[in-house]
């Protein structure tokens, strides 16, 4: 059933007010069909990617806001000509703070349902928030500019170069895994001295040359039931959950590096003994019931009334403070990532996965036939019963070893990306 025009203005003025201004998701995500999805230039974004950009944006851009110029409306359909304002206060797309104001158009158009948005098409002024940066030079300048791809290090430009088509030179490069191509986009003479201030090494051809190759990895990104892009049932099983990873592993044609955390790291397990393609596993603190209890039944009575209470955030935090012990710097750390919406979002699946990893049975004889090679990652400051559940799984593991993530607990990935991410290549490439 279609609404009249004005109400779907009204929605979806109320989603922009709520997420885009107020970075208040649980309120935005209400505007949104739980099937939304937005087209992009860059790609095509689930209910929940679309709203962690939006984080991500308001992470750099703590004081941002989107101007509404103008809105149409039709049964079914809004276009909105929008200016985002905000300053840049915080990293975005690897750029650190610059605190620069920036101010770009975008229009949008709009697909609403029962005042609720179905479908959305969105082009923003990407290149000119870039420019407005100082990441990308104004047309005419000579300058160094960094690729508009997240994680690249650096290409230049005369004079004579449009640095648009120099940028994406360099992307299509890297999405192609073509090194000389990816070279050639840069100076001869080129060094980024960034990285050596951050305590990484100095950026230039040679360095690309040498290092790119054995950071090329294709990644399958699986979300669990009930998450980001994946569908729910009805009836849920955890060995559902092993039998999806197996699956996605299987469809692919040669032998997969099968990582997992938490939850996932415990799906990653079971997977690996229902797969003969998996290469190599990678394992951060698997919650396995090792006699030291994980679940309290008095915090897992209270995270469901919160969620039955509509209080999703407040349930997401309960599990963060009272199960994973994430300190107080650390919880605000993950609250201002741009995957926390979705954290959100997902926050009726924490109940019922809590409760079935609480109920597995790890029979350790079923896993000594396992010869996988694999790393086991444990934070250095991590509760006792994620210690006692890494070490029951290096003691069964016939090719297993145990690296320890110093002063880091259960979320390293965000609070220690680069140790992070470095031990799991190391390990991937011996």
């Amino acid at each position: 059933m279609s609404t009249a025009p004005k109400d779907n203005i009204a929605a979806t003025r109320q989603f922009i007010e709520h997420a885009w201004n107020n970075g208040r998701y649980e309120l935005g995500i209400e505007h949104l069909a739980a099937d939304f999805v937005n087209h992009t230039p860059f790609r095509v974004e689930t209910r929940e990617q679309f709203l962690e950009r939006i984080g991500t944006f308001r992470t750099a851009f703590p004081d941002l806001h989107e101007t509404v110029e103008e809105m149409l409306a039709d049964a079914d359909r809004v276009i909105t000509r929008f200016t985002l304002r905000g300053t840049h206060r915080g990293p975005f797309r690897g750029i650190p703070a610059t605190n620069r104001t920036i101010s770009v158009m975008g229009i949008a158009i709009d697909r609403v349902v029962n005042a609720k948005r179905v479908e959305g098409w969105e082009v923003l002024g990407m290149f000119e928030l870039m420019q407005q940066l100082g990441a990308v030079p104004q047309s005419g300048q000579v300058a160094t500019q960094r690729s508009l791809a997240e994680g690249s290090v650096g290409v230049t430009q005369d004079a004579m170069t449009d640095p648009r088509a120099v940028a994406e030179r360099w992307t299509h490069a890297l999405s192609a895994h073509d090194i000389e191509a990816a070279v050639s986009c840069m100076a001869p003479d080129y060094r980024d001295e960034a990285p050596a201030r951050r305590g990484e090494f100095v950026v230039g051809q040679e360095e690309v040359r040498n290092n790119l190759p054995a950071l090329f990895h294709t990644v399958y990104a699986v979300d669990r039931r009930g998450r980001a892009a994946s569908g729910d049932a009805e009836d849920y099983a955890i060995e559902l959950e092993f039998d999806d990873v197996a699956a996605v592993v299987d469809s692919l044609p040669q032998p997969a590096n099968l990582l997992g955390r938490s939850y996932g790291a415990l799906c990653s397990l079971e997977a690996a003994t229902r797969s003969q393609n998996v290469r190599k596993l990678v394992l951060y603190e698997p919650p396995i019931p090792s006699g030291i209890e994980i679940y309290p039944s008095e915090i897992v009575a209270r995270v469901q009334a919160l969620i039955d209470a509509g209080d999703r955030e407040g349930a997401v935090v309960a599990f963060f403070r009272e199960i994973a012990k994430a300190p107080p710097h650390e919880l605000e750390m993950l609250r201002s990532l741009p995957n926390w919406p979705a954290r959100v979002a997902a926050a009726y699946t924490i109940p019922r996965e809590m409760g079935n990893s609480d109920g597995y049975v790890f029979e350790p004889e079923r896993f000594r036939r396992l010869s996988t090679p694999t790393l086991l990652l444990l934070g250095g400051d991590s509760p006792p019963f994620l210690k006692a559940a890494t070490e029951a799984v290096h003691a069964v593991l016939p090719n297993s070893q145990i690296v320890v993530l110093p002063n880091q607990q259960h979320t390293a990935m965000n609070t220690a990306p680069k140790l992070f991410v470095g031990e799991v290549l190391q390990y991937l490439q011996d």
